[in-house]
């Protein structure tokens, strides 16, 4: 039985290793955003995952 690391103690490169594999075990494709001028993600209002952000605005603001 291998050993592995706790996540606290990961690179950033190991941790985008780890999600990466365990994306490929899951069958999970992220989802690509497009992105504002700013840098924002542009959520879609349509889109049923994304529709709690826009509804909640005030509970996400800075």
């Amino acid at each position: 039985m291998t050993k592995h690391k706790r996540y606290e103690d990961m690179s950033i490169e190991e941790l985008k290793q780890a999600i990466k594999e365990m994306e490929n075990k899951m069958g999970y494709i992220p989802r690509k955003l497009k992105t504002g001028e700013d840098g924002a993600l542009l959520l879609d209002p349509n889109n049923p995952h994304d529709r709690e952000w826009y509804e909640n605005d005030e509970d996400y603001s800075l």
